[in-house]
């Protein structure tokens, strides 16, 4: 069983926390393709540090996943 919950309506996916999660936790990234390209939001849930944003070209997303994808690899 995963711990997160994936969604998508459109043109936007959003990776949402489940109860294993702390309380509060809920959106955990959201992803937005643009037409040109993606923009992912990592919101922040700490007071000390700001939401992070990844602006992406379908080329990088594609390299980007084809990196990941080695890096992952068991």
């Amino acid at each position: 069983m995963t711990t997160e919950t994936v969604r998508r309506k459109d043109n936007v996916v959003r990776v949402e926390a489940r109860s294993v999660y702390n309380k509060g936790v809920g959106l955990l990234c959201r992803l937005k393709d643009t037409g040109n390209g993606y923009i992912a939001k990592f919101p922040s849930y700490s007071s000390q540090t700001q939401d992070h944003y990844l602006c992406m070209e379908y080329d990088e997303a594609e390299y980007l996943y084809a990196a990941l994808g080695a890096m992952l690899e068991k």
